[in-house]
Formats: structure tokens, C-alpha cells, sequence
């Protein structure tokens, strides 16, 4: 069934926009009109552009591909609708910042750039030097990871997330509109989180290089020690006037190797000697070194059970330090076993960001670890009940990842007995292993999402277990050398995409590349190749007809074709003809519109009253698979007789022009209203000054004619609603 595109109340689906104008907040726009060229091939007598002989306007200027490529991201970056990227605030990424690997929360990473608290769409230039981990898209070969620059950071409220599950356990939360990758025919391609589904192959990055580290494998041991077995505390005491630093560790008794070691690495390495305390069935390693103390609390390691995490020193250690470390986190919280199905080595921890620290670390050492969230039942520890809470279990098996392991089994006083068969091989690609969905979990709630913007890639590695994420009208578009390299680019970013165009220049190639747009209207403006001909100097409509066709039968599902008609002199007698021929073509609808030139009304003089009838039996021709869009009482929006507050494309939609950003079509290419150059970023010129000011003047009502006086009234009632008699509804 054909649905109302051009409905002005579309608004409504974008509430949240409209309630931070309540707050008097400036909004990102919902979408961008994009020209790419000022270039047509045809001459139409009525163009816009060519009457008002526009200051700003050069009929062969051009966005180049470099710019508009710059000008997507910024898009993407600022929050617009059709690119919204962004994951939960608890999921860990990986960042290089002053030459060291880290895996940090994208929460309190992004966070860090602000000073308050999240209040909207909020975006942040990064100017300092901080590299993500990403993955070169052009190469699957071994040097496809590489680390680029982080230029932005962005976070919004989101209402929903998707929990994407994949075999062996990995997962990472985010928005439907996230893309990550996915393996479909043959290559690695962004698809939105949304449009995933059970089965799909998802690329996890397995096999990090950190570089050669720094030797510390004593400090290394005692900090996987103290991750499984150790806590913290520092409280100030009123008798002494001071404050007492407390660690302890705790093994069971029969530990006694671990308590051992464990003591003998406090006085080794900060010169205190341990105490211990004998409970019922434990020992505690003890030590009162603030040293000690104030050393772990620098590497912000995390006091509670839920809040460890391994420390950035571990993760630039060199591999011996890295398996020192593992030896004591598994000597606490692990256990190695064998059995006739095979090998595992296994851990349990409540910190989420402490199992996808394992992950990663074992990851730098080319060791894959597979991650399952489990629940634990309530249970009771030396007369304590524990409540019913999340665990995480990472697990290692396979005889390649634990002949690696081999010291750290053997630290655990166990054996590895292995098969020297050779093993099946699985879904590798280099550094990448593709792993099915599992499960996809929808969670409606109330939260803030973040995102960052990554030179270049557009991609960065994310998630608990490394997951591969990833970061039109004027001229004719199709005269854009690199159109087609656009729309490529475009979808790689996940634009939701629309096209407005003449229709002569399409080929198979273009009609293949636009199939799966939200929508293709052609600029027709006749029904005969005469008048096709006299209004645009060319004999091409049996050209625009054929692509037309074309198109209409290919498309996909969700592509709405629409057939568009600027009413003027020279065609007004064809209004009801072109309803009926865009009908019998297939298109989903027909658009008309007025032609605007400096005569305004006047150009109407005569024929309005024609014009408003055969309007009206075009509007006949409408049923449930063909709409009719008609200009309705637009003749008194150009007589200047109606204007309203303006909201909707000043606040709603993004203008951008080969000779810069303008606030709407109707001042598109007028320099007066030139908010600023292409060569500048979006977001500067969207929060800029000039464009400040021009908000204020048209807040006041616009003085110029507009087709947009519904769509203004219907925002400006919904930013400020009466107040008065509100329930005599």
C-alpha cells in the first residue's frame, strides 16, 4: 500500500528532537540535501537557479570526492538520523594513546572530552593524538590491523539496543543503526545491527600485535595474583591521625605455593614484608604497604570484584611478563581440565571489563579465548550468602592455543597430555575468524550511546571479545564524476540514501547501484516528448521514460519511485494526463509542485483556477498502490500571504551546495545566507555564529516565500503548545 511520504507529519517520529527545542537546545539535522554538482544537462525553462541568477551560484561547480567524503563522516559524527552510530557505554574498544595499547570503556573514554553530563546529541573534535585499533578494509593480508587517529567522539540517548551474541559467547551491545561487519559474498561489508540475523558470519580479530613490551614478569605475576585473589581498602584513622593502607590476598590453605610466592613478591618488589591471617578454611596474604597501596591505585585496577581490570602496563608488557600474569590470575581464579572430548583452561570473573581485558590480552599473545555470560545461583562462602549475580567464564581450548599456555597449566601443578594429530582447521582469515549470531536480544531502555570517529578506516575493534565494528538535489547528481564512488561510500557508512534526478543519464550499472534507495523520484515535468521538449531543450524523454521503467522493475521492495511535476505555463494542461501515465508506469507516486520564479503568483494568472481542477481529477486517479501529492494552496505560500515561525529546515535538514551551507533550498546559493565554505567542518558551520544568527531572525518569522508553512505551524505547535483552554479540546 502506498504511504504518505511527503506527509508533514513525519515529525512526529522524531519527538526527542522536538523536546530539546522545548529546552531551547540547537538540534542536529534529521538528514542532509546533498548537491553534488551545480552542472545539468538540460535547460529547463523554469530553473531556479538560472532566473534568480543566484550570487553564489557557478553552473559548473562541483563537490569534490575528497570533500564529500569528509563531509558523510561529519555527518555521521554530529548525530544525523540516517547515520547514527553508536554502542553501549559499558562495551571496552581499543585505543594506542602516548605509544601504549588500551582497553578502555567507550563511556570513559568519550566522557573525558566533556564536562558535563550527556544532554543531547553532543560532539567533540579530538585534537590530540589517540589511535584506535582498526582494520585496514582493502586488505585481508597479515598487515590489515593498523591504528589510525581518533578525530571525534559523539554520544546521544538511545532508547533501544540490540545484544548481539555469537557462538562462542562474544558480544557487544549497540543501537540498530550501528553497523558492524559482516562476511557476505565473499568479502567484508558494514550491515546495520538492525538487519542482522541468526547465522550471520560476524569477523573477530584474534591475533593483536602490541610490539615487543617491557620486561616485568615478577610485577606482572603479582598483579594476575591480585586480580583473582586480592582486594584493597585505605581508611583514615582517628587515634593515629593518619590514614592505614590494607591488601590482602586469599588462598585456600592448601594454596600454600601461591602464599608463598605471593609474599615473597611484596618484599621483593616493594621492600614490605607480608603478614598472614589463618581463617577457617583460607589464608590471607596481608600487607599494610602504602606503597604497595598507592602503586595499584595508579593503575586504577579496580578494588571490587566487578570493578578489576587488567592494567595498561600488562598489555605492553613483553609475552613472558604476559604469561608470568597469566599465572597468577589463573592460580587464583582458574582451573585446567582434561578430559576425553579435550582440554579446556578456564576462568570465572564478575567484571565484565575483566573478561574482555582476558580476551584481548590473550589476543596480543595470538591466543583466541572464547567468553560466555553466565548466571550465578545464590549461594554461601565462609557464612556469607551471595545473591544471585552475572559471571563471565573465558575459556581457552584447542591444542594450538594451549601449547602456548603450556607454563601457565604447568604453574596450576596440572598436565597437558595432548594429541599430535593435527587439528580440523577453522573459518580463519588471517587475523580474523568469522563466527555465526548466535542470538540477537532487543533491550528497551533509557541509556546514553557512544561513538567515535576514526581517520580514514571508519572502523575500530570493540565489544567483549573484539569485534569488528564499523565506524540530493540542485544540478543533476549523475554529472558528479565520482557519483558512483559517492553512493559506495555513502552505503559503506550506512546513509539511509534518496535521489532526486533527471533520469537521462542512468545506465545499468547507476539503476543497480540506486535499487535499494528509500526512494528515486525522476524530475519529468510532462507526459509528451514535445513538451518534455520545449520545457527542457532536449529530446530525451523516451530516454527518461525507458530508465524510468527500468528502475520500477528492478527495485527493491522498500524503494518508492515518484514521478515529479513543476507546474508552469507550458504544462499545466498535461496535470491530469501525468497522474494517469506515472499510474501506468508502476510508480508509487506522483509529485506536483509550482514552479518558483520572480513572477511568483503571477506566472499563474489565468490558469490557477484550471490548474486547481485538473489538480483535482488527478487526485481521482489515487488508490492504495499510486499517491497523488498535490501544491494544494501553495499559490498563496508564493504570493508571500502566509509564513510561519521557521523550524523545519533550519532545524530539521541540512543544506549543503557546492558553494557551501545554506539553511534551505529557497536560500540556497544566495551568499547572504551562506553560512559557511565546504572546506569547513560540518559541525562548526551547523553551531557556527552565522547560522546562530540567522536562527534568531527567522524564529521571528521568515519574510521570505516558502512551500513549507504546514510543516512549520505543526512544529511551532509542537515547541509551544497553547496553554490556554488546553482540555476544551
Amino acid at each position: 500500500m502506498a504511504e504518505d511520504v511527503y506527509s508533514p507529519f513525519k515529525v512526529f517520529a522524531h519527538m526527542d528532537k522536538i523536546e530539546q527545542l522545548k529546552r531551547g537546545k540547537i538540534i542536529t539535522p534529521v538528514f542532509i540535501q546533498v548537491d553534488l554538482t551545480n552542472r545539468c544537462n538540460l535547460n529547463c525553462n523554469f530553473c531556479f537557479y538560472k532566473i534568480h541568477k543566484l550570487s553564489a551560484f557557478d553552473p559548473k561547480a562541483e563537490i569534490p570526492f575528497e570533500t564529500m567524503k569528509r563531509m558523510l563522516r561529519e555527518c555521521k559524527d554530529i548525530g544525523v538520523k540516517a547515520i547514527e552510530w553508536s554502542i553501549d557505554g559499558d562495551e571496552p574498544i581499543l585505543i594506542e594513546k602516548d605509544g601504549e595499547i588500551k582497553n578502555v570503556r567507550i563511556k570513559d573514554f568519550v566522557d573525558s572530552f566533556f564536562d558535563k553530563p550527556c544532554e543531547g546529541y553532543e560532539y567533540k573534535e579530538v585534537k590530540i593524538d589517540i589511535k584506535a585499533l582498526c582494520w585496514n578494509s582493502k586488505t585481508f593480508a597479515s598487515q590489515a590491523l593498523e591504528k589510525k587517529r581518533i578525530i571525534g567522539v559523539l554520544r546521544h540517548p538511545a532508547k533501544r539496543l540490540y545484544k548481539i551474541i555469537l557462538e562462542t559467547g562474544r558480544q557487544i551491545c549497540t543501537t540498530g543503526s550501528h553497523s558492524i561487519y559482516c562476511f557476505e559474498g565473499g568479502q567484508l561489508r558494514p550491515k546495520k545491527v538492525e538487519e542482522l540475523k541468526v547465522g550471520d558470519l560476524i569477523p573477530v580479530i584474534h591475533n593483536i600485535p602490541t610490539g615487543k613490551g617491557k620486561r616485568m614478569p615478577e610485577l606482572c605475576r603479582l598483579l594476575g595474583y591480585y586480580l583473582a585473589e586480592g582486594s584493597s581498602c585505605k581508611r583514615y584513622s582517628e587515634k593515629h591521625k593518619r590514614y592505614f593502607c590494607g591488601i590482602r590476598f586469599t588462598f585456600n590453605k592448601k594454596e600454600m605455593r601461591y602464599i608463598r610466592d605471593v609474599a615473597n613478591l611484596i618484599k621483593k618488589l616493594f621492600n614490605s614484608k607480608a603478614f598472614l591471617v589463618e581463617r577457617k578454611n583460607t589464608i590471607q596474604v596481608c600487607s599494610s604497604s602504602c606503597k604497595f597501596f598507592n602503586f595499584l591505585e595508579s593503575l586504577n585496577i579496580g578494588h571490587k570484584a566487578k570493578e578489576k581490570q587488567i592494567p595498561d602496563i600488562v598489555f605492553n608488557a613483553d609475552y613472558e611478563s604476559k604469561i608470568e600474569f597469566l599465572k597468577g590470575y589463573f592460580a587464583g581464579d582458574g582451573y585446567f581440565r582434561q578430559r576425553k572430548s579435550g582440554a579446556e583452561l578456564s576462568c570465572k570473573t564478575a567484571s565484565r571489563k575483566l573478561a574482555s581485558d582476558l580476551v584481548f590480552l590473550l589476543s596480543t599473545m595470538g591466543i583466541y579465548a572464547c567468553v560466555e555470560e553466565q548466571r550465578n545461583p545464590e549461594r554461601m562462602i565462609e557464612g556469607r550468602v551471595l545473591k544471585p549475580s552475572t559471571c563471565y567464564h573465558v575459556i581457552i581450548y584447542g591444542k594450538r592455543q594451549l601449547l602456548k599456555l603450556k607454563d601457565v597449566i604447568e604453574h596450576l601443578g596440572k598436565e597437558f597430555i595432548y594429541d599430535p594429530r593435527p587439528e580440523d582447521k577453522e573459518l580463519v582469515l588471517d587475523k580474523i575468524i568469522l563466527l555465526p549470531v548466535r542470538e540477537i536480544q532487543i533491550i528497551e531502555k533509557d541509556t546514553i550511546v557512544y561513538d567515535i570517529t576514526v581517520e580514514d578506516n571508519y572502523n575500530f575493534i570493540g565489544g567483549l571479545g573484539n569485534i569488528l565494528c564499523f565506524d540530493t538535489g540542485g544540478g543533476e547528481p549523475l554529472l558528479h564524476p565520482n557519483f558512483k564512488d559517492i553512493v559506495k561510500y555513502a552505503k559503506k557508512l550506512g546513509f539511509e540514501m534518496a535521489l532526486v534526478t533527471n533520469g537521462t543519464l542512468l545506465d545499468d550499472e547507476t539503476l543497480e547501484l540506486i535499487k535499494d534507495f528509500e526512494w528515486v523520484r525522476f524530475s519529468v515535468d510532462a507526459v509528451t516528448p514535445q513538451t518534455f521538449k520545449k520545457i527542457k531543450g532536449v529530446d530525451l524523454f523516451d530516454k527518461v521514460i525507458e530508465n524510468l521503467r527500468k528502475l520500477i522493475e528492478i527495485k527493491s521492495e522498500n524503494n518508492v519511485i515518484g514521478y515529479s511535476f513543476v507546474v508552469c505555463r507550458d504544462n499545466y494542461t498535461e496535470i491530469h494526463e501525468a497522474a494517469k501515465f506515472a499510474k501506468l508506469l508502476g510508480c508509487d507516486n506522483i509529485r506536483f509542485s509550482l514552479a518558483m520564479t520572480p513572477l511568483k503568483e503571477k506566472l499563474f494568472e489565468g490558469i490557477w483556477d484550471e490548474c486547481v481542477y485538473l489538480m483535482e481529477r488527478a487526485k481521482r486517479e489515487e488508490d492504495e498502490n499510486f499517491k497523488v501529492f498535490q501544491f494544494s494552496n501553495r499559490i498563496y505560500d508564493l504570493a508571500g500571504e502566509v509564513y510561519s515561525e521557521c523550524c523545519y529546515y533550519t532545524d530539521f535538514v541540512g543544506v549543503v551546495a557546492p558553494s557551501g551551507y545554506f539553511p534551505c533550498c529557497r536560500l540556497k546559493c544566495d551568499a547572504n545566507f551562506r553560512f559557511g565554505s565546504i572546506d569547513e567542518p560540518f559541525k562548526k558551520v551547523w553551531f557556527g555564529e552565522k547560522r546562530l544568527r540567522f536562527l534568531k531572525m527567522v524564529r521571528r518569522g521568515c519574510p521570505y516565500d516558502c512551500w513549507m508553512t504546514q510543516k512549520n505551524k505543526i512544529i511551532a505547535a509542537l515547541v509551544n503548545p497553547p496553554k490556554k483552554h488546553v482540555n476544551f479540546i
